[in-house]
């Protein structure tokens, strides 16, 4: 009967422990995304020092969130710490391997590093991939690496390929913008450029390209114009090579 009795005394503590256990888990998981949480709020204010310390501390509670993992990936990419960002964008891959997002956020690793060749094996999966939402992001960052590539054909396919799912795309329009100057067909570039400012008049840098190829084709008061323009509408690093370019006309 005590034998009986112990048993029953102990099955109850096991159920405590477990329980126990189980509630704990449970309230650790949910503490640890309140932090990842907040930690992503300051990666899209723009602070990923921050972003960093928070995400760090849900990673340490919560070690297998892809979440969390593409979250470091980000805020490293952010401070330009591209061999963490990679690491990272690797790791949530690997705990979810269809998570597109983490896909396209290390092919854009990639892309900063200067990879092009793995940037476009990483990417062009993606825009075979039905279920994923923004296949444009995948297509313009494709563009992006046959450009720095020099292959001008590839990257003029693969921004109309941005551009026939979201028409306008600002990348792939500034993109073409490129590809077409490169290449030499100045009415082209002007024309997607044109095309890029009307869906957004008040960017800066949309009108520093547009200047750009007007200097290419001999028209510099034109080109002095959107000089003008890109410095009243652009961020420190255009207004500074606005500036520049308007002391050289």
């Amino acid at each position: 009967m005590k034998f009986k009795f112990v048993s029953f005394i102990f099955a109850i503590c096991l159920c405590f422990f477990s329980c126990s256990s189980a509630l704990n888990n449970s309230e650790q998981k949910a503490q640890a995304e309140t932090i990842r949480n907040l930690g992503e709020a300051y990666l899209a204010a723009g602070n990923p020092t921050l972003a960093i310390r928070e995400l760090l501390k849900a990673d340490s509670m919560l070690p297998n969130d892809p979440y969390t993992q593409n979250g470091l990936g980000l805020a490293y990419l952010s401070r330009g710490i591209i061999d963490k960002s990679i690491f990272h964008f690797k790791k949530a891959i690997e705990l979810k391997p269809e998570y597109a997002p983490a896909i396209n956020n290390l092919g854009t690793a990639y892309l900063a590093e200067g990879n092009w060749d793995m940037a476009i094996e990483t990417l062009t999966p993606l825009t075979k991939n039905i279920l994923y939402a923004t296949p444009h992001f995948a297509e313009s960052n494709i563009a992006y690496a046959f450009l720095n590539k020099r292959d001008f054909l590839r990257a003029e396919k693969h921004y109309k390929n941005s551009l026939e799912l979201y028409p306008n795309y600002i990348t792939a329009l500034r993109g073409l913008c490129v590809v077409y100057r490169q290449t030499g067909d100045y009415r082209s570039s002007l024309s997607s450029i044109n095309r890029a400012i009307k869906y957004y008049p008040k960017n800066g840098e949309l009108y520093l390209q547009k200047a750009n190829t007007l200097i290419l084709m001999g028209e510099k008061e034109k080109a002095k114009k959107e000089f003008l323009n890109a410095v009243s509408f652009g961020n420190d690093d255009v207004v500074e090579e606005a500036e520049m370019a308007l002391k050289n006309i």
